[in-house]
């Protein structure tokens, strides 16, 4: 877990945690020309491919509400927390998830699903008759309910769902779950259909599962596995050699363009949206060191870098649940040395206690439990901006400085990915190689050496520094291969 680059002909050092910073301020300089399709309405949702579209939005992330987002067919959701869910084929135009679930439960069985007939769960369906339907005699309509619990005739899609959402919510009403409101065959059929049709909140954990076992993407299938009916696994996504086939899919969806279709289409068009929108959206609105670094981590998986394969991008190998039904069969405490957080978080150690891997996670930085979190706080700090008089004399901008920030484990999962980013490009492989500084004699170029790019008196190394921060903006402004 080496922290620094070493210059190959001397005993310079640059200090990857003052790339962060450059990274912070880079992203700060960056100058934007969105051209974003949709107002991210559920019926008129955001549609992005190009770096200053997704740029754009993951700025604003933070001070909105719900938002809505098309990739590959899919309508995807952001709320107030900006937490990613999948909210169905776009074409539904944002009805609810139960309203579209109702509306194919009624193409299938020539009805609406029936409802629970205990006389709580119909007095609060009651109540919500009554928030949803104002002016409406709520216990006439509710005599119309029949024995079995089917609604009444006149009722749509659209008025069963509403009520049922609505009672759903009463304060001290039969249950707040909505689909606790309906008779369970039903029930389980139209869970069955909202499983295979929308996909909320993932987490890195089961991401990975998925790229690891993709049967198991679809809930349908994920059963058959799990009940041993003999039904064929899919290949693993997990391969290196699968690395960059995900990789240039995730690439395609940020820009816009279809995926290829293929044996593996359906379930890409349905994981991967959610995945994109989880890493290169909600990871930067967190923390926007997320934007470029998460895009080194794309290039390197389609780069088919050793050990980047999909599975150990998103979670530690030795957390992901081995299958649908077992969970993870983990030996405590591991059997190879791993590093992780400690304490607080923040410091490093000797991770004793496999069950501790959640705060490893994968690859990816912001994979760890609170990642996002804890790696969100600035280091960048700009200068402030030169005044009139300043101005008029002459005065030069300053080049910022960084924040007094403790060094943490999300930092240094950050700096790994970036160094191994950097040290790819011949340029600074030329000159440059991961290594830390031993005791005595070596020169530590300091924070304002590398956020102004200029090393007094070495031409050679500001070259370098320069040719640093061309890398990184190019990294920052397009979506393409690096």
């Amino acid at each position: 877990m080496a922290r620094y680059l070493k210059l190959r002909n001397g005993n310079v050092f640059v200090d990857g945690f003052h790339l962060l910073a450059l990274i912070e301020k880079l992203i700060h300089e960056t100058r934007l020309a969105p051209d974003l399709a949709g107002t991210g309405a559920a019926n008129d949702p955001y549609v992005m491919d190009s770096a200053s579209d997704w740029i754009t939005r993951w700025k604003a992330s933070t001070h909105e509400a719900v938002i809505y987002y098309k990739l590959a067919g899919r309508l995807i959701t952001k709320n107030k927390r900006v937490y990613i869910g999948d909210a169905g084929p776009a074409y539904l135009q944002g009805a609810s998830i139960l309203e579209a679930a109702c509306k194919s439960f009624r193409s299938l069985y020539g009805r609406l699903p029936r409802l629970r007939t205990e006389t709580g769960f119909l007095m609060t369906i009651r109540l919500g008759i009554e928030e949803t339907q104002p002016g409406v005699n709520s216990r006439q309509v509710l005599r119309q309910v029949t024995a079995s619990g089917t609604p009444p005739a006149n009722w749509t899609a659209v008025v069963l769902s509403k009520v049922v959402e609505a009672a759903a919510k009463i304060s001290g009403g039969a249950s707040n779950d909505s689909m606790e409101f309906f008779h369970a065959e039903d029930r389980a059929r139209l869970q069955g259909w909202m499983v295979k049709n929308s996909h909320r909140d993932p987490e890195y954990q089961l991401l990975a599962q998925r790229m690891v076992d993709p049967g198991l993407i679809y809930d349908q299938s994920r059963q058959a596995l799990a009940a041993g009916r003999g039904v064929p696994r899919a290949i693993s996504w997990n391969d290196i050699t699968r690395s960059p086939v995900i990789a240039g899919a995730i690439r395609k969806l940020m820009k816009g363009e279809k995926l290829a279709l293929g044996k593996d289409y359906s379930r890409m068009q349905f994981l991967l949206p959610v995945t994109t929108m989880a890493i290169f959206h909600a990871e930067p609105a967190r923390n926007a060191r997320a934007w470029p670094i998460n895009l080194m981590v794309l290039d390197l998986a389609e780069a088919s870098t050793p050990n980047f394969t999909w599975g150990a991008i998103l979670w530690h190998p030795l957390a992901i649940p081995r299958d649908a039904t077992t969970g993870v069969g983990m030996p405590v405490p591991p059997q190879t040395v791993i590093h992780g957080p400690i304490g607080n978080g923040r410091a490093m150690g000797q991770i004793d206690n496999t069950l501790k891997l959640h705060l490893v996670g994968g690859i990816l930085p912001a994979s760890p439990t609170k990642g996002g979190e804890i790696g969100g706080k600035q280091l960048f700090k700009p200068a402030k901006p030169l005044t009139a008089q300043a101005i008029l004399h002459n005065a030069k901008q300053g080049h910022g400085d960084m924040h007094n920030s403790p060094y943490d484990f999300i930092h240094q999962k950050e700096v790994d990915v970036v160094l191994r980013w950097l040290t790819k490009f011949p340029i600074i492989a030329g000159a440059w190689e991961v290594a830390d500084p031993a005791d005595g004699g070596a020169v530590l170029l300091n924070s304002q050496a590398i956020l102004s790019r200029i090393m007094p008196n070495d031409q050679v190394v500001s070259n370098s520094l320069r040719w640093m921060g061309t890398i990184l903006s190019n990294r920052i402004e397009s979506l393409d291969r690096m």
